[in-house]
């Protein structure tokens, strides 16, 4: 079994015959060829280096043919075959006085034939090892093919991963482009209404001037959340942990939800990808507690081990649900669960009615290994950015 884009790996069945002395390989090659069995002379030496590889058959020796030396030889390459192969050797021993089966390691592709022996009984043992060859052949030609798939299944995988973050990436881009958009015209142009109402409402006192007022500075306070809904000022320049007691304060602003921040070990700058997808989980299963939990309260924990990734715990001990019948939570969850799939990572939750619900999402250390080391002294810098005030 091969891969169709690949070159078959040759299976050579042909029966390699060293027996240097006398008459005896043309009389066993005669035998082989009277069975319809390839066969070919060669030396020790040439014998010895087909042991293990892919493209040799089946060998018959003669122990006149083995010295020390090469039974020596002999037993170190039949040690060093690859997994796959366990390499038919048929031994005829001599007729006398063997040395083969003390000295020659146990394995199961050694065949011992005491001489002298017929025709017959060879051929039959020749025909085994010659299908045993053969099995050996199928098992190498599925494993290359498994690796094959193997290799195009990560590579696969590698690609759903860069998909994933670049996906991520977009989304990101598309939300700070919105919100650009709000902040740079639609508020300025909502701004300078009010203004220009403002002076007329001075001069002429007119009541459905202050009304309209009102309805401009509801729009504008509108605008201005959904534009940092949609892109965070501060996701340009702070860290992970900086982020999520922003977007703490903020839900305690807007919603009256208490939520605490804990890490456990040190998260450093993470590349900005990871750390869009992370703050944007975290914001989306908050709003899942505002929205559905019925409590007041929620907590986010944030705990990375050097080389073991980043696991990011949202919880709350709200009226929780029934995770087989999600409704309205369901459509953020999955999408949640999908793009941390994408990226080689999982998302695991966990709830039932008055038990609060879990929600536990991992990063595999391969999408962290490309931060840097955030010092003491740019930690101290970013604690007084001007963007961090929900």
């Amino acid at each position: 079994m091969t891969c169709p884009d690949e070159v078959p790996a040759r299976h050579d069945l042909t029966v390699h015959v060293c027996a240097p002395f006398g008459r005896d390989a043309r009389l066993i090659i005669q035998a082989l060829e009277e069975a319809a069995i390839p066969g070919l002379i060669c030396s020790v030496e040439s014998a010895l280096e087909k042991i293990g590889r892919e493209d040799c058959g089946p060998l018959l020796m003669v122990e006149e043919a083995l010295g020390t030396q090469a039974i020596n030889r002999l037993t170190q390459a039949l040690q060093q075959q690859p997994d796959w192969s366990e390499h038919p050797l048929i031994l005829l021993e001599s007729p006398s006085h063997s040395r083969l089966p003390g000295t020659l390691p146990d394995r199961p592709g050694i065949t011992l034939l005491r001489r002298p022996l017929s025709a017959r009984s060879l051929v039959s043992v020749v025909r085994s090892a010659i299908e045993t060859r053969r099995r050996q052949y199928e098992v190498r030609d599925l494993l290359h093919h498994l690796s094959r798939l193997n290799d195009d299944l990560r590579h696969q995988a590698d690609q759903l991963q860069r998909l994933g973050l670049q996906l991520t990436e977009a989304e990101h881009e598309e939300r700070k482009r919105i919100a650009r958009i709000l902040h740079d015209h639609l508020q300025q142009l909502l701004v300078a209404t009010k203004m220009h109402l403002h002076l007329r409402s001075r001069s002429e006192q007119c009541q459905d001037d202050r009304q309209i007022q009102d309805l401009i500075d509801e729009s504008i306070s509108v605008s201005r959340n959904l534009a940092t809904d949609l892109h965070p000022p501060l996701l340009d320049d702070a860290t992970l942990e900086e982020c999520f007691n922003w977007l703490a304060s903020r839900k305690q602003r807007r919603y009256g939800l208490n939520v605490t921040v804990r890490f456990d070990g040190r998260v450093g700058c993470l590349p900005k990808k990871v750390q869009v997808l992370l703050l944007d989980s975290a914001r989306e299963l908050l709003f899942n507690v505002v929205k559905h939990a019925g409590t007041n309260r929620a907590e986010l924990h944030v705990m990375r081990q050097p080389g073991q990734g980043l696991t990011l715990v949202v919880k709350d001990e709200g009226r929780g649900f029934d995770p087989d019948n999600m409704t309205e939570q369901s459509l953020g969850i999955f999408r949640i669960r999908q793009r941390l799939q994408y990226l080689g990572g999982r998302f695991d939750c966990q709830s039932r009615p008055d038990h609060g619900c879990h929600c536990e999402m991992f990063v595999p250390e391969s999408l962290l290994e490309h931060s840097d080391t955030v010092t003491s002294e740019s930690e101290a810098a970013q604690s007084h950015h001007p963007s961090l005030q929900p």
